[in-house]
């Protein structure tokens, strides 16, 4: 089973950062889009982030957000050079969107809109004082 990390950089106005780093879910099915996704010709590529307000802890089993608050955002996509095992999916959250919401919850997702991985974090209310960087991490290694 694939293995990965979810890296969250608070970013805030008057220049200070905080980092956090957690260990994700690869829902059900995860393995079996990475494995389709780096085919040539996948017609659903893992591709965008969504966030929510959480509620309940990620399991396997997770087939959406459990309280999606934020339209789903495309990510850039990189392969680290020299480590073909590893790719990195990156999403900012502006200091324009969510505000007012707990950001508890992020999810990876496909193209049209399908579950590839969810996180349940601690959550913090969102305001317009800081922008956050998510960078999801995957390592096919195992």
């Amino acid at each position: 089973m694939p293995k990965g990390k979810v890296r969250i950089e608070y970013r805030f106005k008057n220049g200070m950062k905080r980092v956090e780093e957690h260990e994700n879910v690869v829902v059900l099915g995860g393995l079996q889009k990475i494995i389709d996704w780096i085919c040539p010709g996948t017609p659903d590529p893992v591709a965008k982030m969504q966030w929510g307000a959480g509620g309940a802890a990620a399991v396997q089993t997770d087939d959406m957000l459990y309280n999606p608050i934020m339209p789903i955002k495309d990510a850039d996509i990189t392969f680290p050079v020299g480590d073909v095992k590893t790719v990195k999916f990156e999403a900012t959250l502006e200091r324009t969107e969510g505000n007012g919401f707990p950001i508890a919850e992020i999810g990876l997702m496909t193209d049209d809109g399908v579950l590839f991985a969810r996180k349940a974090l601690a959550g913090m209310a969102k305001t317009a004082d800081y922008e956050i960087n998510y960078q999801w991490i995957i390592n096919m290694k195992g």
